[in-house]
């Protein structure tokens, strides 16, 4: 987009009625400086799409490790997933000719690894700074994943996984649906034309998409569900808000 979607995009995001209550900006939790670890990792991997891969994957790990200082595994979890699959789908721009499904999948798991496990060992070793041992960590480890799977948890994070879609339509009305759907059929109707497909604008799409899509699919998964789990993907929603209005 041109300079009024980088207008619009922070006035739709820190609008949003969702992120100025509990657990959100104006809150003592850490979601805001997720949201800017989250954010900053995407905006970084699409700007360096021409650079050394040295440079690309040297800062997806540093910001994979600021991400985890934030809220653990979130941000780390949902980077590297959404990039996993920008890399096996999107072909890059500066790509001469095409490239086959060994390549592509061999990009994206280095991809992946340098915005994932960076993160994963930084929270390891923090946990086990904190806790003091292997055992400690493990069994902190197996409470966490037994309750967010439903073992022992409280009703009230019972809900169902539309929990997440009734709160983006809350956070920014039915733009939420409207400004995926818009990209959906953007990237669709590009795929007739190689020139467009092979484009940044193309990636950038893409990218938003798979942003939004793999924060919702993952935090659906568990049984533990509450509004503030999909903020990761509040930044790309309001980037998409921010092109629609803009177009």
């Amino acid at each position: 987009g041109n300079r009024w979607t980088m207008v619009l995009a922070p006035l739709t995001l820190v609008s949003a009625p969702g992120l100025l209550l509990e657990h959100g900006l104006r809150s003592a939790n850490p979601e805001a400086w997720l949201l800017l670890a989250v954010t900053a990792s995407f905006v970084f991997f699409l700007e360096t799409g021409a650079r050394s891969a040295r440079v690309r994957l040297g800062g997806l790990a540093l910001l994979s490790c600021f991400s985890s200082w934030t809220k653990g595994l979130v941000g780390p979890l949902v980077v590297g997933g959404a990039l996993f699959l920008v890399e096996l789908a999107v072909p890059r721009e500066t790509e001469a000719g095409p490239t086959t499904l060994r390549q592509r999948l061999a990009r994206a798991v280095v991809t992946a690894g340098a915005a994932t496990l960076p993160g994963l060992l930084f929270y390891l070793a923090w946990l086990l700074f904190s806790l003091g041992s292997v055992g400690d960590v493990l069994y902190f480890l197996g409470i966490d994943l037994a309750r967010r799977s439903g073992a022992g948890l409280d009703p009230l994070h019972l809900q169902p996984p539309s929990i997440y879609v009734r709160a983006a339509i809350e956070n920014f009305g039915y733009f939420a649906l409207l400004a995926p759907l818009a990209l959906a059929v953007r990237l669709l109707r590009s795929r007739r034309d190689p020139g467009v497909a092979a484009s940044q604008e193309h990636r950038i799409h893409s990218t938003l998409l798979l942003w939004i899509g793999v924060t919702f699919v993952l935090f659906a998964i568990p049984s533990s569900r509450l509004v503030w789990y999909v903020f990761p993907a509040y930044p790309a929603l309001a980037l998409a808000t921010a092109l629609l209005l803009d177009q």
